[in-house]
């Protein structure tokens, strides 16, 4: 390209002759004259710096170092394994997807929080894929030891580098509905504005996790911690109305943002989410909230411990398009998380 005031403003009058004097001709010509040369010849014709003017022409017209990773074909999707290859055909043959919302229910020690950490420790150690995570822990029961655990398990990676590997997930500490969901939209706010964002982190976040919706929103329920007499009516048509916007955001990141979203609830007895009787087997377990959270997931997981204090569980798909409802799966819960049933 010729130098002249189309390329920059700065390229004019006596400037601009005393470069063409020197044979510059080019912004090639320039970039590769020492600045320093330059600022003498140029010196009473260019008011300027010179180093600024080298890096608007570079800016311009130099190609920009790209990351390999980055020029792989990409449509925005992506799969997140679970690390075990049973789970990763039940919920669709590559792993949980992105655009998509999971939710993973049952009883208390029966592996959710697991299942929750081996996907975060997948994205921690992705190389191929830039893969952050967002864990909003509401019973606050977060451990980034066993986290570490994981990671160091499914990998040969010790010390700072597992570190290194934690930093590519982040934790929010959740307590109430509004907390929720002032907190997803913020992430939608950044997660939108990630290009000029000052933090690549959310230019690459791709999983969200919530664990446990259930331990958020029934102690909302208890009025009596209100300290005020307001109708349990109205307080559940207020407690609906919270949830329904969590969900709308929760919605939105994936489908506009292509982001997989994990929903952690527990499982009640019965088909009633409210008084909790009934057969108490794992064929008869719903998801806690059932009415309130009946349409935010795409997929609808559950999981079952296979007897008492044993490490091996059973996962079923209660929802879900394309996939065959009532197709169930055996793991194990190790320290690497979740795990083949039978590793050697």
């Amino acid at each position: 390209m010729r130098l002249s005031k189309k390329v920059h403003t700065a390229l004019d009058g006596e400037f601009l002759e005393a470069l063409q004097l020197r044979d510059i001709f080019t912004v090639t010509d320039f970039l590769s004259t020492d600045p320093e040369c330059v600022v003498n010849f140029a010196a009473g014709t260019f008011d300027g710096d010179i180093e600024d003017l080298r890096e608007d022409l570079m800016e311009k017209f130099s190609p920009k170092p790209q990351c390999a990773v980055d020029l792989l074909p990409s449509n925005g999707e992506f799969s997140i394994s679970s690390g075990v290859p049973d789970i990763d055909g039940l919920v669709g043959g590559s792993g949980f997807e992105s655009g998509h919302i999971y939710e993973l229910f049952g009883p208390p020690d029966s592996g959710k929080t697991q299942l929750a950490l081996s996907l975060a420790a997948h994205c921690a150690l992705s190389c191929a894929l830039r893969t952050n995570v967002l864990y909003l822990d509401v019973k606050g029961d977060f451990s980034a030891e066993r986290l570490s655990q994981i990671i160091r398990e499914r990998s040969s990676q010790v010390g700072r580098e597992v570190d290194g590997r934690l930093d590519k997930v982040r934790l929010k500490r959740i307590f109430t509905i509004a907390e929720l969901t002032d907190a997803l939209d913020c992430v939608e706010g950044l997660v939108t504005e990630s290009d000029g964002h000052p933090d690549p982190f959310w230019v690459h976040a791709r999983l969200l996790v919530i664990d446990n919706v259930a331990s958020l929103v029934y102690p909302e329920m208890d009025d009596d911690h209100l300290g005020d007499d307001r109708a349990s009516g109205d307080r559940m048509k207020e407690i609906f109305g919270g949830v329904q916007v969590a969900v709308g955001a929760l919605q939105k990141l994936a489908s506009e943002h292509r982001m997989c979203v994990l929903i952690i609830n527990n499982a009640v007895a019965g088909n009633d989410d409210d008084d909790g009787d009934g057969d108490s087997s794992a064929d008869c377990l719903r998801p806690s909230l059932g009415r309130i959270l009946n349409n935010a997931a795409d997929v609808r997981l559950k999981v079952t411990a296979d007897g008492l204090g044993g490490t091996s569980r059973t996962v079923s798909v209660e929802r879900g398009m394309r996939l065959v409802p009532g197709a169930t799966c055996k793991i194990t819960v190790t320290e690497r998380g979740w795990d083949e049933r039978n590793r050697n």
